[in-house]
């Protein structure tokens, strides 16, 4: 599985941001390149302040460890992004 961070938008104090499972399949011939991409939402990540926390598609809820334990740099990076952002 292939997973990325969606940029993040912003709702006053609040930012939201999802963590996406990305699929590509590429098909090619002798005279062209066909591909075909997906993406489905895993996490719904809500950041305030310093407090990253997320929800799932099930609605189950986690806290930024438990975000960066399954997706590791996660938080960060979208702290990061928040940061270049502002």
């Amino acid at each position: 599985m292939s997973w990325a961070l969606d940029p993040p938008v912003r709702v006053g104090p609040v930012a939201f941001a999802a963590i996406v499972e990305t699929e590509l399949h590429l098909k090619s011939d002798r005279s062209r390149l066909v591909g075909v991409g997906k993406k489905r939402p895993l996490l719904f990540l809500r950041a305030e302040g310093d407090t990253v926390t997320a929800i799932d598609i099930n609605g189950h809820s986690y806290d930024a460890d438990e975000i960066d334990l399954l997706y590791p740099d996660a938080t960060s990076d979208l702290k990061a992004r928040l940061s270049a952002a502002a």
